[in-house]
């Protein structure tokens, strides 16, 4: 379910301790400023239409969207993500998040970007804010183009995740029966790709046919 920013504030609030220092806890020309004062452009409505209308809410999708645009800024990993969203004031100014809060976990951004790939989302919604944002002046115009193009948004960094859960659980699947038994004498087929290495499947990740192709050949595996 679509989980929203919360609009309750708290002592520990980013917004509340600006107020009593009586100046911003980074500086105003910064990005992590800027992303700070974007709330009108980042929104959980423009992604309302990929998640159901029951069961627990989400990590809301407009700090997932900033968080996607600091891994990008700060050149960081999802597991490093969560790490500055928890740690680094930056972030938590960034992001909005009080000091006593974690922010997210690291596996909602691979879900996140899961769910845009699956409802075809994974330009449009993201463009709309890119411009947006670039409007604003928050980003220059070869940036925005930068982030459409890299790992973090269409790349292999951006669903190799997903896929890569799946083949850690057809790996370890192996390992186990394999403890046991020969695996080759369970299998009518051989095995579409090599599950004993954890090289990265060498495809086109904008490629929608490869990755469907990819998906296919790890749905038969497992």
């Amino acid at each position: 379910m679509l989980g929203r920013k919360q609009i309750q504030t708290k002592l520990t609030d980013i917004d509340i301790l600006q107020t009593w220092e009586q100046k911003p806890l980074v500086p105003e020309n910064s990005f992590y400023y800027g992303l700070s004062q974007a709330d009108d452009i980042f929104r959980d409505e423009l992604f309302a239409d990929v998640y159901s209308f029951c069961g627990r809410p989400s990590t809301p999708p407009s700090r997932i969207i900033k968080a996607i645009l600091l891994q990008f800024h700060d050149k960081v990993s999802d597991r490093e993500a969560q790490n500055r969203a928890r740690y680094d004031l930056r972030w938590k100014v960034a992001l909005g998040i009080p000091l006593g809060e974690s922010g997210f976990h690291y596996s909602a951004l691979s879900r996140f970007r899961a769910r845009l790939l699956f409802h075809k989302k994974d330009r449009t919604a993201f463009e709309e804010i890119l411009n947006a944002a670039k409007a604003k002046g928050l980003l220059p115009d070869k940036c925005s183009k930068q982030i459409m193009d890299s790992t973090y948004v269409l790349g292999a960094g951006a669903v190799q995740d997903t896929y890569t859960l799946i083949r850690l659980a057809i790996s370890k699947l192996l390992k186990t029966i394999g403890k046991r038994i020969d695996i080759n004498t369970l299998l009518s087929n051989p095995l579409n790709l090599d599950y004993n290495t954890r090289t990265k499947p060498k495809i086109n990740w904008e490629d929608p046919c490869e990755r469907n192709k990819l998906l296919n050949e790890l749905h038969q595996d497992a």
